[in-house]
């Protein structure tokens, strides 16, 4: 994990939920990340490409196209990784 969780915050709400939920992280000086949504086996099903976060970064999803199951959300930075598992019912 690293530095990253020191200097970024990471939440998800709700959840568990039924595909739709917000990300929200929060920085106190600039961070470049890389978001991804992993299934189970470590496959992704949708990254965000490179983001500059400095202050809240939102992003709201909508997963109507995968399955229930657990899924992680994962924060790569160059400090290190983020990680928070979250459940599609």
């Amino acid at each position: 994990i690293g530095e990253l969780a020191e200097k970024v915050s990471l939440s998800v709400y709700p959840n568990p939920n039924n595909g739709q939920f917000t990300l929200g992280l929060q920085s106190n000086e600039p961070q470049e990340v890389t978001i991804l949504l992993v299934n189970v086996l470590g496959e992704v099903i949708e990254t965000s490409g490179q983001i500059t976060i400095d202050g809240t970064y939102i992003k709201n999803y909508d997963l109507d196209n995968v399955g229930a199951g657990v899924y992680f959300i994962r924060v790569n930075g160059e400090n290190g990784v983020l990680i928070q598992r979250l459940i599609k019912e």
